[in-house]
């Protein structure tokens, strides 16, 4: 309700009353004392008094007032410096009230500028839109680019595998072509000694040309001979033909000399005897020339002596034989599997027989290779009774489901003697 200023007021009349008060008592009772001041006459004297009773109680009010309210202070002490602040605030008002005026002739601008930048701002927004469509299709694009990116990385990574299996290809071809560089040396150099042996071989073939018109000469003659056997053939009967074996005889090394001399002579005579049963004759041979013959040409060691038959008898004619030491050895061991076949239509026994027949004939195949000799009385090399092969074929009529046949060695066969040390052994599926 009320400001400061008008309760100062107050207080100053109310203060000023009170003072003329106090100095209206003070002056009534000082001359009622009819002291003197100064010389002066009491009216005169209760005059001053009351002024510095007066002067007094302002005093202290003014300085009471002072110490209590800092507005009085100012409004006492400073009201120059007040009115120079004064002066000076409203110089800074009108450079505010300018500024304002300015700021209002901005603000008109900005509002202007602002309308432009609302209408840029939703071109922006626009712009903003289409960009962001605009990313989402990147987007969209830049993941389909990332798929075919690892695709593409796949397949880099693929051609780079293929790469580097080339490059090795590469060098293994570039080792294969110093390898065949070499090697072309290498057929140079062979086709130079080629050429020399070429040379070589010309001289020999000119040579083997001269030797070939001999042996047609030879041959000439051995035709005629051969036309002669041929006839001899159909007036006679042969008896014997070029390459059959006579007789095989095992000689072990430490028989005595003496002993062996003995043995040869017993042995040839007998053959003799069986041979000149058929009709032929040894002509000037005996068991002595035959026994010393072998000799003379046998070598030390295990050896067995096979005696043959050099070329067709026919009844009535002369043999003549010639001997071969050959050295004696293991071929097969004992338990060792020659062949093994399998089987499956085992219900017929004829078809049995003739599967194990086959068999026979492999190992009679296999025997010929590893350098059996025939038998001297049947001439084959493998021998097994027809009633055990009859049996075995039988017995595999019990495997319904076929049957594994195989021919195991029973004993040591050395290379002088036949395939009879066999067993043929039949094992179901």
């Amino acid at each position: 309700m009320f400001n400061d200023g008008l309760i100062n007021v107050l207080f100053l009349l109310l203060s000023g009353g009170i003072i003329a008060y106090l100095g209206d008592i003070a002056g009534r009772r000082y001359s009622k004392s009819k002291k003197r001041l100064l010389g002066l006459r009491p009216k005169y004297a209760s005059a001053i008094w009351a002024g510095m009773i007066g002067f007094l109680v302002s005093a202290f009010i003014y300085g009471l007032l002072s110490f209590v309210s800092s507005d009085f202070q100012d409004a006492v002490f400073r009201i120059q410096a007040i009115k120079k602040e004064l002066a000076e605030s409203s110089e800074q008002l009108q450079g505010i009230e300018d500024t304002y005026s300015d700021l209002q002739i901005s603000y008109k601008d900005l509002e202007i500028n602002f309308g432009k930048l609302e209408i840029d701002l939703n071109d922006s927004n626009n712009q903003i839109q289409d960009l962001t469509i605009l990313k989402e299709q990147l987007e969209i694009e830049i993941m389909n680019s990332s798929k075919q990116a690892e695709v593409l990385n796949a397949q880099i990574q693929t051609l780079k595998e293929q790469g580097l299996s080339l490059t090795q290809e590469l060098s293994e071809k570039e080792n294969q072509v110093l390898t065949l560089k070499e090697e072309e040396k290498k057929l140079n150099d062979s086709i130079s000694e080629l050429s020399i042996n070429l040379q070589k071989t010309e001289n020999e073939l000119l040579e083997k040309n001269n030797q070939l018109d001999d042996l047609q000469k030879d041959l000439l003659q051995l035709t005629a001979a051969l036309n002669d056997a041929e006839v001899r053939a159909s007036e006679g009967t042969l008896v014997l033909v070029k390459g059959q074996e006579l007789k095989r005889l095992m000689v072990p090394a430490d028989l005595d000399p003496l002993l062996l001399g003995d043995y040869l002579k017993s042995s040839f005579q007998k053959m003799i005897s069986d041979i000149e049963s058929l009709g032929v004759s040894f002509a000037f041979e005996t068991a002595d020339t035959l026994a010393a013959r072998a000799l003379g040409s046998k070598k030390s060691g295990n050896y067995f002596l096979r005696t043959s038959v050099l070329s067709n008898v026919f009844v009535g004619d002369a043999v003549k034989v010639i001997f071969e030491w050959v050295p004696s050895g293991i071929i097969f061991k004992e338990g060792e599997i020659l062949a093994e076949r399998f089987f499956e239509d085992t219900a017929l026994v004829q078809n049995n027989y003739l599967f194990l027949q086959s068999l026979i004939s492999l190992i009679e195949e296999i025997a010929e290779s590893k350098g059996i000799f025939p038998d001297v009385k049947t001439q084959k090399r493998v021998f097994y009774p027809t009633w055990k092969l009859t049996n075995r074929a039988e017995e595999m009529v019990s495997f319904e489901n076929g049957a594994l046949a195989s021919v195991r060695i029973t004993k040591d066969i050395y290379n002088f003697e036949s395939m009879s040390k066999i067993e043929i052994i039949i094992e179901g599926q």
